[in-house]
């Protein structure tokens, strides 16, 4: 923990245990301060894919998309739908069509703000 700076983009990986409280196994600097300052803002993005592998805890799934796999970061304000039905990001599952729209690339990493359940894979 002594290499984070105010600022830092980072990813924590652990358990809730109680209100702004986590206890984490993992924490990766995703981006430092100056990285963010200096970077260009990132693009939009839409893909659609086959959810590989999520992982609840800290809201991230890995989907196989037409060309490449990707990871795909979500939070508590991602919307996940399906039918236009509101959905909780619990109710992901590996093997689920989605398209994940959202921010980013394959060198940052992409951040979901929006999830739509297509069906599931055959």
């Amino acid at each position: 923990l002594g290499i984070l700076n105010l600022g830092d983009s980072v990813r924590v990986v652990g358990s809730l245990i109680g209100p702004f409280q986590i206890n984490a196994r993992e924490v990766n600097v995703m981006r430092t301060r100056s990285e963010a300052e200096n970077a260009l803002p990132l693009k939009p993005v839409s893909v659609v894919g086959i959810i590989q592998q999520i992982d609840y805890p800290s809201f991230t799934f890995r989907m196989q998309t037409e060309t490449l796999a990707i990871v795909v970061s979500a939070d508590t304000d991602t919307c996940v739908q399906q039918n236009s039905e509101r959905m909780a990001f619990t109710n992901l599952r590996p093997g689920m069509r989605v398209k994940m729209s959202g921010y980013g690339s394959v060198a940052t990493g992409f951040s979901a703000q929006h999830i739509q359940i297509i069906g599931v894979s055959p």
